[in-house]
């Protein structure tokens, strides 16, 4: 134990090392080309397990409220049974929960959808962190 732990800052000062002369080799052009923000993907906003959604339907406090996607990728909604939500964008589940509200509840269910926590997209940082 005592062995692997003094390799470590050995280890970090290589991995820094590598980081820099792979920075050096990579023209300055590269770098500052617009162009390379244009081909960044947009961000993935679908749903995933552990996020937590706001669902909120007018004149119907007692099924609104906020629901956690669970790990099988399904809320449990009243009135609608159980939902399988994740994969799918917030406007998707917007008519998902309004089309079966409309067929087993409701007339005309106007229904609002936030998503509080994404929880999906959590990052951890192991090491030492400055900022």
């Amino acid at each position: 134990m005592q062995k692997t732990l003094s390799k470590l800052p050995k280890f970090a000062a290589v991995f820094a090392m590598a980081l820099v002369s792979w920075g050096c080799t990579h023209s300055p052009a590269q770098k500052e080309n617009p162009s390379h923000f244009a081909e960044t993907p947009k961000a993935d906003n679908r749903l995933r397990s552990d996020d937590v959604i706001e669902v909120r339907v007018v004149g119907e406090e007692e099924i609104s409220g906020e629901y956690r996607v669970g790990p099988d990728g399904n809320i449990q909604f009243p009135f609608a049974g159980s939902l399988r939500i994740a994969g799918l964008l917030v406007e998707e589940v917007h008519e998902l929960i309004t089309s079966r509200l409309r067929e087993e509840y409701l007339r005309n269910p106007q229904v609002a959808i936030h998503v509080k926590e994404w929880n999906s997209r959590r990052l951890a940082v192991l090491g030492e962190v400055n900022k």
